[in-house]
């Protein structure tokens, strides 16, 4: 019995830190049936398939046994100072037709520098449209 409250606890853990690190928002709602498929707003659904509903940039599952639909959509994310939100329109099903945070470059003099250590290559921050000079030029 002490054996399978532990499986218990640890099934419970595991769910909630895959709930923790979801990308996205998922939601259940339920489904007609007709024809061995699953009938929901305009589509329709084979069992355990997936399909992409653009207007809502949203992914559709379907599961017959249980009767519902699964959706999968964008994470509401909140951007950081220097950054914001670029809500689209992007092209694509979901997940490519989520927004996007958007940041504003950072200057190369903003990279901290230390006279006569170089800088491994972890360390330099990889930032678009900036181009540093390789390391072994940075004194």
């Amino acid at each position: 019995m002490a054996g399978l409250a532990f499986l218990s606890c640890c099934l419970a853990f595991a769910l909630v830190m895959l709930c923790r690190h979801s990308d996205a928002y998922i939601a259940i709602s339920p489904a007609k049936v007709k024809d061995g498929k699953c009938l929901y707003e305009n589509f329709t659904i084979g069992d355990h398939e997936s399909v992409h509903d653009d207007k809502h940039c949203h992914t559709l599952t379907c599961n017959l046994k249980r009767k519902i639909v699964t959706l999968e959509g964008c994470p509401s994310v909140v951007p950081h100072s220097h950054c914001w939100l670029d809500e689209g329109p992007h092209n694509g099903s979901y997940p490519d037709c989520c927004p996007k945070i958007m940041c504003d470059p950072v200057a190369p003099a903003a990279v901290p520098v230390v006279p006569g250590v170089p800088l491994a290559p972890a360390a330099v921050p990889i930032v678009p449209g900036v181009h540093l000079p390789p390391a072994e030029h940075i004194v």
